[in-house]
């Protein structure tokens, strides 16, 4: 693992993970995933977004998809698996990845996003039976700075 990881980077949360999970080359965990080798060093590279495919990569390496697409506190050995609420995850990482299809999200927009999430996470709390579709549609308001909108029920 490298001595000093970066996990400022959504792609450099991706190779940490990898290597925290044993994995020692990009290559070992692209076959493990049926990626194409080139196409899964891209996404350590930064060259390409990988936010379709964040919950399927998180599941594998013992971390949240929202971790890895939007980092927050450094996922520890002590990290029990599965630790991270899966269903919620996968639902940020699906929004995001049908709101904004561009490559590597910028680290500006990775903060925003950070915050985003902290207020999806909250309103979920206040209201947990919300769908996919209400989830997007306040993740898509929080974007166009609309703080005040709550999903309708």
């Amino acid at each position: 693992m490298s001595d000093k990881p970066d996990l400022t980077t959504p792609w450099g949360r991706l190779e940490w993970a990898r290597e925290r999970a044993g994995y020692k080359t990009a290559a070992d965990f692209a076959r493990k995933v049926r990626v194409r080798p080139v196409t899964y060093r891209a996404y350590e590279a930064g060259q390409n977004g990988y936010a379709k495919r964040a919950a399927e990569f998180a599941k594998k390496l013992n971390v949240s998809a929202g971790w890895l697409l939007s980092g927050g506190p450094q996922p520890s050995e002590a990290d029990p698996p599965g630790h991270a609420d899966p269903d919620f995850a996968t639902s940020i990482a699906i929004a995001v990845s049908r709101i904004w299809s561009g490559g590597p999200l910028p680290e500006e927009d990775s903060q925003r996003l950070r915050e985003i999430v902290h207020k999806i996470d909250a309103l979920r709390s206040q209201q947990p039976d919300l769908d996919q579709g209400q989830i997007e549609a306040a993740m898509r308001a929080l974007l166009l700075q609309q703080p005040d909108h709550t999903p309708a029920r």
